[in-house]
């Protein structure tokens, strides 16, 4: 049975494609299968970034509102929909939250992000959904960097996860790809190795066989 994953996050540059195309990478390097639904339908960075590479190849589509329930009814062999949602909380984050399994809120330590995740959470509180905050965008080696994920912890549950501060995150954004396929052996696969383990976990997913 199909899961949806909705990352939401109501500031803009909260990282919100980055997590959800590096979280669909990961899951499809386990041996899930993944559509992504990009809702953002000014930027459509999601899409954009399907087309700089092959990672994502027929992985991306571009999802309005009015169409999201038709477009998860549509789709049978699947094991996640992730749904990257355009900030504010427009028609689209909101409907998509409804219809999700699990809510990602993705972090930076700024204090603006802080003050958009407790907007977030709240939502998901009132809906009634499962959330996890993400603490990401986190400088390797900094005082803040270390306290941010404690700090976060206090609008909700968190997840054990840090994703960081990487230039490599960006470099492959731009060539299309995933951080395990752009850099195989940094810490960035292994980064969201570790948080796929978390959300199998949480969502009760039994594990794939790896792909080869």
């Amino acid at each position: 049975m199909k899961k949806i994953i909705t990352v939401v996050q109501k500031k803009g540059g909260a990282t919100k494609t980055t997590t959800s195309m590096n979280l669909g990478g990961v899951l499809m390097s386990l041996g899930y299968t993944v559509c992504i639904a990009d809702m953002d339908y000014e930027q459509q960075s999601a899409y954009k970034w399907q087309k700089r590479g092959r990672d994502f190849f027929d992985v991306v589509s571009v999802v309005s509102e009015k169409q999201l329930k038709e477009y998860i009814a549509n789709i049978k062999e699947v094991d996640f929909i992730i749904i990257d949602t355009p900030p504010e909380f427009l028609a689209a984050s909101v409907k998509a939250s409804l219809l999700s399994d699990l809510i990602i809120v993705p972090c930076p330590p700024s204090q603006l992000d802080l003050e958009s995740a407790q907007e977030t959470v709240e939502l998901a509180e009132t809906m009634k959904k499962e959330f996890r905050l993400l603490a990401c965008n986190v400088k390797t080696g900094t005082t803040i960097g270390k306290e941010f994920p404690q700090t976060l912890s206090r609008l909700g549950k968190v997840f054990n996860t840090v994703i960081h501060n990487r230039v490599s995150m960006v470099e492959a954004a731009m060539y299309g790809a995933w951080i395990g396929s752009y850099e195989p052996k940094g810490r960035g696969r292994f980064e969201y190795q570790e948080l796929a383990r978390e959300i199998l976990k949480i969502m009760g997913v039994k594990k794939h066989a790896k792909k080869t």
